[in-house]
């Protein structure tokens, strides 16, 4: 069974929400965008380690079975 990979997913939308924070012709920082991007960011890294560890969970049980 493959690790699910969606955590890395979230990350990526988050630190594409981040890139794309400084919006203008000045290129001023957009703080609230910013906020968002490291939320989303957070949000993935947590999600791919709960994900990661669930899965070598997994394995070692099937390990230990065989």
């Amino acid at each position: 069974m493959p690790m699910k990979k969606r955590g890395l997913f979230i990350m990526s939308l988050g630190f594409m929400i981040i890139a794309f924070s400084p919006v203008g012709q000045q290129m001023r920082t957009n703080w609230p965008l910013l906020l968002v991007g490291l939320v989303v960011v957070i949000i993935g890294v947590y999600e791919y380690i709960m994900d990661k560890r669930a899965y070598n969970q997994k394995k070692d049980q099937k390990e230990n079975q065989s």
